[in-house]
């Protein structure tokens, strides 16, 4: 008789994580209304009074289609939007931008460091429940920026399901992305859903 190996989860008793099933575009012409996720405003019904998100929750839930975490995950958001068909991305970044020749920027040239970056991003949206990225990478070395867009090309070729978000400074000058015409925005701009240029 042979024996059925079970998965390492299932033998410690560990609960498995649930489907990954990410929301996706909107249909071609339907807007797109996005809040960042932030903590400065009381949520009420919130379990936790310490946890104070952004002033999103005051839309209806149909108005809102897109939050943007600000570098935390809170299940409970996470929940409440998928369960208004609101998809939920994180912003990132921090990896990937900078001037010097140390900076995440500068080492994304290196094909291997490239690799391994992708594959820890995708299994963190896997292993999150979170639908994408909204990559806030807004001042980098125009030296580096092919490199960064390499990457995000990678990273949807290895991720196709998830959702990503670019944004930008508008501001024209040194390191900011709207040379529109550039290279680099052009193979951003291929690989991602959604670019927002931000007014400040």
């Amino acid at each position: 008789m042979r024996r059925r190996l079970r998965s390492s989860a299932a033998r410690s008793g560990a609960p498995s994580p649930p489907p990954w099933n990410p929301i996706g575009p909107r249909p071609p012409g339907e807007p797109e209304v996005v809040a960042f996720y932030g903590e400065d405003a009381i949520v009420a019904g919130h379990p936790e009074d310490t946890c104070t998100p952004s002033f999103w929750l005051d839309f209806p839930p149909g108005t809102v289609t897109t939050i943007i975490m600000q570098g935390w995950n809170d299940p409970w958001m996470v929940a409440y939007a998928h369960s208004h068909n609101i998809r939920v991305l994180q912003a990132a970044g921090g990896p990937c931008e900078g001037y010097t020749n140390t900076s995440g920027a500068a080492m994304l040239a290196n094909a291997t460091y490239r690799s391994e970056l992708v594959a820890q991003f995708n299994q963190s949206i896997r292993v999150s429940g979170l639908d994408g990225w909204g990559w806030d990478i807004e001042e980098t070395d125009p030296l580096y920026q092919p490199h960064v867009a390499l990457f995000i090309q990678e990273l949807r070729r290895a991720c196709p399901e998830a959702y990503q978000a670019f944004y930008t400074q508008n501001l024209v000058g040194k390191g900011t992305w709207l040379a529109w015409e550039a290279e680099p925005m052009k193979l951003i701009a291929a690989n991602v859903d959604m670019i927002i240029a931000s007014t400040y």
